[in-house]
């Protein structure tokens, strides 16, 4: 076989290769957001009290910046059993954070007495705060609208009938 040619096939079977892995990775995604465009609550999981204040993260605001960017495409209900929730680790020392944002559902049987939460999607940054909140919250505001970017586009479809239904 000629070397050239032999070369290309090896080039295209990897190209091959890592097209099936990234077609099978997009319908983990697919599989993993569908939901049919169901609204999702939130959770802020706590920080350390004294690390947030020293920068003046507020409580509060991580889930505001959640709250708003669900609410702004009608996907907010603090009554979903479906949830994206907020991570931010702070370091010790330094001005370093850490955020990480997941899509959480519960699953269970509640006849039965068995139910769990599962993480179904997850996404994460790393990053410097420079002694104030607001690189901590873009990078949160950044995380969700790639999620929502997913997200909306699995359930397309969906979302789209349900804008029409409501008139949005």
């Amino acid at each position: 076989m000629n070397l050239t040619y032999h070369k290309c096939i090896v080039v295209m079977a990897a190209l091959l290769a890592c097209a099936i892995q990234n077609a099978a990775a997009l319908d983990v995604e697919k599989r993993n957001l569908f939901s049919l465009c169901a609204p999702l609550n939130i959770v802020a999981e706590p920080m350390r009290d004294d690390l947030a204040r020293k920068i003046g993260l507020a409580g509060p605001a991580i889930e505001r910046v959640l709250e708003s960017k669900l609410d702004a495409v009608h996907l907010f209900d603090a009554d979903s059993n479906e949830f994206l929730s907020a991570r931010v680790s702070l370091a010790d020392a330094g001005d370093f954070f850490s955020v990480e944002l997941s899509l959480n559902r519960f699953v269970g049987n509640m006849g039965y007495g068995i139910g769990g939460i599962v993480t179904l999607w997850t996404t994460r940054t790393l990053g410097r705060h420079g002694g104030s909140d607001q690189a901590i919250l873009q990078a949160v505001a950044a995380l969700t609208d790639e999620f929502l970017g997913h997200y909306l586009y699995v359930n397309k479809a969906e979302c789209q009938a349900r804008d029409d239904a409501s008139g949005n």
